[in-house]
Order: C-alpha cells, then sequence, then structure tokens
C-alpha cells in the first residue's frame, strides 16, 4: 500500500513542475531550485524585485521553512501513507518554488544549493526537521501534530514578515502563503478531530488558533495562468479544459481556471480529504 502512495505522491510532484515549470536539475546547468524558467509569466511576474537587507534575510528564512515543511511531509508521509502529508507537500513544492523565483528576480543568493530531503544551510530549520521528523515517527497522531505545529509556526512567521514587509509583491506572496497554511492547518486539525485528539497550540493564542480551525478553507491567491497549479488540502491533480470539468487523479473532478487553456490542478481540496473545497486556483472540486 505504501508503494502505491508513494508513486500516487511522485506523480503529485511531477504534475506540479510541470505545470509551474520549475526547474529541479542540478545546480551546475545553470538553474535554481524552484526557478521558473518561462511560460509562468502570470503566476508570478519577471520584473527584477528591489528588497531591503531585512526583506531579504527574511525570504531567505522563508525558502528553508518551505522546505523544511515539505521535507517533514515527504518524511511522515512515506511512513505512514496518511492523506495529508501526502496531498499537502505539493503545496509546499509549489510555495517552494514561488519563494525561490522572488529569490532570483531580487538578486537574492538561494540558501539551497542541495535539495536533498533534511538538507538544510541554517541550524535552526535542521534542527526542526530532526526534530519534528522524530516526533512524527511515534505515531501517525503524533505526526499529526508534527504538521498542525509546522503549520502554526508558518503562521506566526509570515505574520511577522507581512508586519515588516515594504515591498507590496513580497507582502502579497506572504500573505497567500499565511492563508495556505491555514487551510493546511485545518486539515490537520480535522483528522485529529477525527481520531479523537485535541490539538493544544504552541505558537499561536488560543483565540488564534481557534478562529483558523473554525473557519472556511480560503483561495490563497498564488495561482493561475495556464498552469492553475493549486495550494488546498488535497492535490486533487486533475486535467481541467477552460473553466470545464475534469477527471482527477484521485476520483474527484476539478474545475481549471485557464482561460480556453489546459489547466493542470494539483491543489484542489477533493472527496479523498472529506467533501468538496476550494481550490486556490479558484475551482471548486467535488467528491463523486
Amino acid at each position: 500500500m505504501f508503494e502505491k502512495e508513494r508513486m500516487r505522491r511522485a506523480l503529485g510532484l511531477g504534475v506540479v513542475a510541470v505545470s509551474l515549470g520549475v526547474a529541479v536539475s542540478a545546480l551546475a546547468g545553470g538553474h535554481q531550485w524552484g526557478r521558473s524558467d518561462g511560460g509562468d509569466a502570470e503566476l508570478r511576474g519577471n520584473a527584477p524585485l528591489v528588497l531591503t537587507t531585512g526583506e531579504r534575510t527574511e525570504l531567505v528564512r522563508m525558502r528553508e521553512e518551505e522546505k523544511m515543511a515539505r521535507d517533514v511531509y515527504r518524511t511522515l508521509g512515506d511512513q505512514w501513507g496518511l492523506t495529508p502529508f501526502l496531498h499537502i507537500q505539493n503545496s509546499e513544492e509549489h510555495h517552494l518554488a514561488i519563494v525561490g523565483d522572488l529569490l532570483v528576480r531580487s538578486g537574492t543568493k538561494d540558501p539551497i544549493q542541495n535539495d536533498a530531503t533534511g538538507v538544510f544551510q541554517s541550524n535552526e530549520m535542521r534542527n526542526l526537521y530532526t526534530d519534528l521528523t522524530r516526533m512524527g515517527r511515534t505515531s501517525p497522531e503524533a505526526a499529526l501534530r508534527a504538521g498542525a505545529k509546522i503549520e502554526e509556526l508558518d503562521i506566526a512567521d509570515l505574520t511577522r514578515a507581512i508586519q515588516q514587509a515594504r515591498n507590496p509583491e513580497i507582502r502579497g506572496v506572504y500573505e497567500g502563503l499565511r492563508r495556505a497554511s491555514g487551510n493546511h492547518l485545518r486539515a490537520f486539525n480535522r483528522n485529529l478531530d477525527a481520531r479523537g485528539v485535541s490539538y493544544v497550540p504552541q505558537h499561536l493564542s488560543q483565540a488564534e488558533f481557534r478562529a483558523i480551525v473554525d473557519g472556511q478553507h480560503e483561495s490563497c491567491g498564488l495561482c493561475g495562468g495556464a498552469g492553475g497549479a493549486g495550494c488546498g488540502n488535497c492535490s486533487g491533480a486533475g486535467n481541467g479544459w477552460g473553466a470545464q470539468m475534469g477527471n482527477g487523479k484521485h476520483g474527484h473532478r476539478g474545475m481549471g481556471k485557464g482561460a480556453n487553456q489546459a489547466a493542470n490542478q494539483a491543489g484542489g481540496c477533493g472527496g479523498a480529504c472529506g467533501g468538496g473545497g476550494m481550490g486556490c486556483g479558484g475551482g471548486r472540486s467535488s467528491a463523486r
């Protein structure tokens, strides 16, 4: 069963890479990890970014934090085969690519020189990966708690980064990432609730936590264009044509967003996570 799940994960990541135009070739080939090589201007733009020293520092941290989240979900997904990990890691791959593109456009050195799982430049992210995977390997419930803890940390860090950012594009990206993290936190909390486990927030106040988990799925606003890659809670991965319905690879249906273009979705929330939901590309997916 786990082998099949790994194959599904690999396919999902392939869909994300194709739809985003993400290059994950070796650095010697002239590419950055997560760098777009064209065909994606509608999604992220291509104009140079002028950032302050503080904004560059925060962007570098966010790049490794997205990698840390993806790597933890990849590791725990391989161990337990839990749906949230197998799907949300695809969203983190997408977020990693978006932040990587901002690094390139601002001329900021990418901290990811080796994209191998668990490899980080900063001791902070290396230690978080080690601690959270150790925690998550003890049981499925502990793994879900580790996921919720990551999303909490993301939300707290992104809130601080939004307050400090001066560049409107950087701020907009961070706001979208924060909405996506809220969606992910809801997914982890929902799965813990289903197992009879109450999650106690560690990085957010109880009021902030309840406002998020009791809220509705939000469109993250980071997707669009010809490759409407989503960043919802489930990977959907269906091929839509224009605004028509497409058959998702997990048996749900996703609405494509591209205007008269094939929209490869990799993030709509569908039946595998319980009921229909909004994908960040703007289309609605539903179980069938």
